[in-house]
């Protein structure tokens, strides 16, 4: 038996964070268009919408939530409605997700279910949260239930829409558990998903690319990093404040160095090595366990931090230690770039452990105009990776190039070479080093690129002129996810 949407009643917070939801929409705020939308739906049910009118927006939709929850499926044939107007915007999205999650669908029958249960009830309650985070879409945990109670995640997750090209929510999180448990249990648990798996018509490979994503992303969750942010001064144009954090996978950063004081580029690079020491002892970790993330503004995206000296004793290249990547401060610092930042991300933690001719998009030399190659890189979700065989210009603030377009695009990883020069080996270096790999590996193999340039003899080895953009959107620092407040407008009401 199906659950009917509209049947069950909502709590009050469930309802506040729903209205919340269809006011970010500007058609549902604008009483014109609102008005347009209410018509259409009385044209659908079988009898019409009766309920007290408001002059504001909030009061007026809580209003209209409330009526549709009288009629079987009334707040999915709204969504549907307003859909039609905001189709592709990012509150529309979250609506879709949110509505899925209130009103969930069945996916399993009902032996499935409660053969599920019963494997869940041996697993500790609170490995439950994680697991939803990594197999959900990121507005589940925000419908205040206890997602430690087996019953209510299994509902929500069944109720989540299936991407194309995904597996069902669901089975991505019973596997993510079946690596987190004995060999017995886990045995128990990839049965179960062979079962579901067959009879949704899910293919072996598949279910097999499942174990190995669950595989890197719980490697993942011990990486420990030592993020070093620089904000440009705003007065001296040669120096920078200072901020360094540590942090474990995605748990919240802790604060190592803060400068209040602007600094040159020398004197940052001479305080890394006592802020890395403080960093190892704080993780517990050795060097290679400690990944180096730069987050610089576009007047520093060229620098070649990987090369830094660092060590008193014995003086290295700080890339040759660390897998050294860098991060873009503007695409942080704006909002607006971050959906489909975070689309492209998505895609890479799935599919990025296998090796995928598409998920790279070459640019062997400067001249492509900006807003064609920005579209040729919207075109799909791959391609994830842009890979330049020239730097970007040097340039004190975003400009309409090559990596801008990259950076509108959402593109989470971008590879360039330094040196112009070596343009001609760079892509085949490159590709034979991506040969059978996926592109998560590609931190790990430019460090062993830059290693094995200190070996050679050759006075310009490539992995002495790498640089690595590589953009967690799953781990936006704390400092840049506060919306800022913004004063109150005044506005007129206008009366229904």
């Amino acid at each position: 038996m199906r659950v009917v949407a509209g049947e069950r009643p909502l709590s009050v917070t469930e309802l506040e964070k729903l209205c919340t939801a269809f006011l970010k929409l500007s058609g549902i705020r604008e009483q014109n268009s609102r008005e347009l939308y209410i018509d259409a739906l009385n044209g659908e049910l079988t009898t019409p919408l009766f309920f007290a009118r408001h002059p504001d927006p909030q009061h007026d939709v809580w209003s209209l939530l409330r009526a549709c929850q009288e009629h079987s499926g009334g707040i999915r044939r709204l969504t549907a409605i307003v859909r039609a107007f905001h189709r592709d915007s990012r509150p529309m999205a979250e609506l879709d997700e949110l509505v899925e999650c209130l009103f969930p669908d069945e996916f399993l029958l009902p032996d499935e279910r409660v053969e599920l249960l019963k494997l869940l009830g041996h697993i500790d309650p609170q490995w439950l949260p994680a697991a939803l985070r990594y197999a959900g879409p990121p507005s589940l945990l925000t419908v205040a239930l206890d997602w430690t109670d087996p019953v209510t995640v299994v509902r929500r997750l069944e109720a989540c829409v299936v991407v194309a090209g995904r597996p069902p929510p669901l089975l991505v999180f019973v596997d993510f558990l079946a690596h987190q448990v004995d060999a017995v249990r886990s045995a128990e648990h990839h049965r179960w998903l062979d079962q579901v798996g067959d009879r949704v018509e899910l293919a072996t490979s598949g279910l097999r690319d499942l174990c190995v994503a669950a595989t890197a992303r719980l490697d993942q969750a011990q990486q420990h990093y030592f993020v070093v942010q620089l904000q440009p001064d705003g007065v001296d144009p040669t120096s920078y404040l200072l901020s360094v954090w540590l942090q474990h996978h995605r748990t919240i950063e802790e604060p190592l160095h803060r400068d209040d004081t602007p600094l040159t580029l020398a004197e940052i690079v001479e305080r890394l090595p006592d802020l890395l020491s403080q960093a190892h002892s704080a993780a517990g970790v050795g060097g290679g366990e400690l990944i180096l993330e730069f987050i610089l503004p576009r007047s520093l995206i060229g620098q070649p931090v990987d090369q830094w000296q660092v060590d008193r004793v014995f003086p290295h290249r700080i890339g040759t230690s660390h897998p050294v990547v860098v991060r873009s401060l503007d695409r942080l610092q704006k909002r607006e770039l971050h959906n489909e930042w975070q689309r492209k991300w998505r895609w890479l933690t799935v599919h990025g452990h296998r090796e995928d001719p598409d998920a790279i998009y070459w640019l062997h030399h400067q001249g492509v105009r900006p807003p064609a190659l920005r579209a040729g890189l919207l075109r799909g979700v791959p391609p994830v990776a842009l890979a330049m065989a020239f730097p970007p210009e040097d340039k004190h603030e975003l400009i309409a190039d090559e990596l801008t377009a990259a950076l509108y695009a959402g593109m989470p990883i971008v590879l360039w070479c330094r040196n112009a020069l070596l343009r001609q080996r760079f892509e085949r270096e490159i590709r034979e080093t991506l040969t059978g790999r996926g592109l998560t590996e590609l931190p790990s193999q430019v460090l062993r690129m830059r290693r094995e340039a200190d070996e050679v003899e050759e006075s310009e080895p490539l992995g002495r002129h790498l640089t690595l953009l590589w953009d967690d959107a799953d781990r936006i620092p704390e400092s840049f996810t506060h919306a800022r407040l913004k004063a109150p407008q005044p506005h007129r009401h206008r009366q229904a």
